[in-house]
């Protein structure tokens, strides 16, 4: 669904009307996706809105260290 531009957009919707809990949830299996999604063009506004999620939560730089963890891997 990630790799369509409709399902994308579904997705950033649905992450738009959970709640907290069930958002948390989600974001958490497309993190386990990411390196898979940066093949997609239309998966990028998905991994945006993660990190953007992670920052309002963790703050500035956990995703930039894991994200240079995942590009190691590749």
């Amino acid at each position: 669904m990630m790799k369509d531009q409709y399902g994308n957009y579904v997705i950033q919707k649905v992450l738009d009307h959970v709640d907290e809990g069930r958002r948390m949830f989600i974001i958490g299996l497309i993190k386990k996706m990411i390196p898979q999604m940066r093949k997609y063009t239309y998966s990028k506004h998905i991994i945006a809105r993660v990190e953007k999620e992670e920052r309002k939560l963790t703050g500035p730089g956990v995703m930039a260290s894991s994200r240079s963890e995942s590009l190691s891997k590749s």
